[in-house]
């Protein structure tokens, strides 16, 4: 705005002594209850424009109060969050309240600053929005980490202590539901397109999301295909999934649908804080984690409180299994393709609690609530009582050590401990490291897997290929083995360039030393394509199921399959 346009709007604003008189007295009664929850506070006109500001802006946004003055607010607010502020802001005008929700303001540094919005529109004569800011407590470094970078919705991470802000947030909280919402073959959908389609495509997904979200803002991307949404509790759920399938619908050439699921969860009144926390955190990586989307809608369809009772049940039921370690170590082989000689075991863990069932679930569980580490290290402890029980094994066997462990000093001690007081020698052990993008210190992690190469055994990296960071972990680590992961190796089965692909990664890896294994190798099909790709060792149910039994896997039952 034209600084002379500023002048002749600032003189306008000061007509009226007696009315500026009032509004002056209600200003300050605003300002005195408004301090006790934001650090900014505004007064927009009519236009949008500040009339008046005060609190930590010189801090905060580099601009004393009356440098804001007379400025349109939306244009303090980031490119990317203008349409969802002005949307909010549009809407206030029938409901009254605005948000909370989640901005990015410009600064003067050009650096950009996330904050948490809240405020009323009052419709009296002259028309006001008055706002309230406050550091935003999910975005402490600046809300890169926080948001997805296609869609601008949160991460998980992020949703989760968002949801519990919303949920509890006293009465208000009780009138808000958190719903999760699964698309069935998102990903696969996406794929279809070019980069910039699918990214629009993305895009129509969340603005339906935010336009029902609370505070405009309160969605989640939380794996392909899974979402997270707080809301009204009145929110017409089957009007919402009509919304998502048509947005789908209209950017699919072939204009097929999606069956849309939905899971929504409230807080039950007089749940404690830290207990809500722990079942939207249940909630959510129960969600992310499940394969069967129908089971998983229907389990989590309740309230939190039975969540977390669920949760303190299965945190019961790991603990023991550590402590009592009950459970089994089951066998699988790994394979030369050309041959079929044995390499080595890969041990799996079956437990004692639900014969049958899969182990997966209380694994993710115990790294969700940082109980991996002792679990790993109860694992270990039972493979080397094994070794040291079959020494005429000449094969070695591999353990599975979660990445969380790999960077945990507490598991570093006790390894190394385990490795040089066990009569078995060291070079019978292999290390697989699991779950690897979970590692946020690959320098540290790095530092053990040589100290465990040192030490004599081989360190594998295991489902490679299952994240976009997988190039980045294999030159930050210095492994023996690289595991490809089996969807990523079905996948490429059928990808236009998947072999090409796959047959570069081996080569490389043969370049510098690494050998390659292909998992989840099931069938004639997948075998030629492995060995096309020039893999030298494989892993699957051709080969042989787990099972305690090592001897039913020795040479001449392998090489009888």
């Amino acid at each position: 705005m034209p600084d002379d346009a500023i002048v002749a709007w600032r003189r306008d604003e000061t007509a009226g002594a007696g009315q500026a008189a009032t509004l002056r007295s209600e200003r300050d009664r605003f300002v005195a209850l408004a301090f006790t929850w934001g650090e900014i506070l505004f007064e927009l006109d009519s236009h949008r424009r500040i009339a008046f500001a005060a609190g930590l802006t010189g801090s905060i946004l580099g601009l004393e109060p009356d440098e804001l003055i007379g400025r349109r607010f939306e244009h303090l607010v980031d490119d990317d969050d203008q349409r969802q502020l002005s949307a909010e802001l549009d809407k206030a005008r029938d409901r009254g309240r605005i948000g909370p929700l989640m901005i990015k303001l410009q600064c003067r540094d050009d650096d950009s600053k996330v904050l948490e919005l809240s405020g009323y529109y009052l419709s009296d004569r002259p028309a006001r929005f008055f706002l309230a800011l406050r550091a935003c407590s999910v975005a402490a470094d600046g809300g890169a980490k926080d948001r997805c970078e296609v869609d601008g919705l949160f991460t998980a991470s992020a949703f989760a202590e968002l949801a519990k802000q919303r949920l509890s947030d006293g009465p208000a909280g009780r009138d808000k539901r958190m719903t999760l919402i699964a698309v069935p073959g998102m990903d696969d959908l996406v794929g279809r397109f070019d980069s910039q389609r699918g990214h629009e495509l993305l895009g129509l997904v969340a603005d339906v999301l935010r336009g029902h979200a609370d505070g405009g803002d309160a969605a989640a991307r939380l794996a392909d295909g899974k979402y997270g949404l707080v809301h009204a509790a009145d929110l017409d759920l089957a009007e919402l999934r009509t919304k998502l399938s048509d947005a789908m619908r209209d950017s699919v050439p072939v204009g097929e649908g999606r069956e849309i699921g939905t899971a929504t969860m409230s807080a039950e009144e007089g749940l404690a804080e830290e207990d809500l926390a722990k079942g939207l955190v249940y909630a959510i990586n129960s969600f992310q984690r499940s394969q069967r989307i129908d089971f998983t809608v229907k389990h989590l369809n309740r309230n939190l409180g039975s969540l977390v009772r669920e949760a303190t049940t299965d945190l019961g039921t790991m603990k023991r299994i550590i402590r009592e370690s009950r459970f089994d170590l089951a066998f699988q082989p790994i394979v030369a393709i050309d041959g079929r000689a044995l390499h080595h075991f890969e041990v799996l863990s079956r437990f004692h609690a639900n014969p049958g069932e899969s182990p997966y679930r209380y694994i993710a569980f115990a790294e969700e609530i940082g109980l991996i580490v002792g679990f790993d290290l109860a694992v270990v402890r039972k493979t080397l009582a094994w070794l040291d029980q079959h020494l005429d094994l000449a094969y070695p066997v591999a353990v599975n050590i979660s990445g969380q462990s790999i960077t945990d000093p507490r598991f570093r001690e006790s390894f190394l401990g385990m490795l040089h007081d066990c009569r078995s020698s060291p070079r019978r052990l292999m290390v697989e490291m699991t779950e690897s993008a979970r590692v946020s210190d690959l320098a540290a992690a790095n530092g053990l897997i040589q100290e465990i190469r040192k030490a004599g055994c081989k360190v594998c990296l295991d489902d490679f290929g299952a994240g976009a960071a997988s190039f980045h972990y294999l030159t930050m680590l210095e492994v023996d083995i690289v595991k490809v992961d089996g969807p990523a190796l079905r996948h490429c089965l059928t990808a236009p360039k998947g072999e090409a692909i796959l047959s570069a990664l081996t080569r490389m890896c043969e370049k510098v030393g690494i050998e390659c294994v292909a998992e989840m190798i099931d069938s004639e099909e997948m075998l030629a394509f492995a060995r096309r790709c020039g893999f030298v060792y494989a892993q699957g149910y051709y080969f042989g199921k787990p099972t305690p039994d090592v001897a039913c896997h020795l040479p001449a039952a392998v090489s009888a399959v």
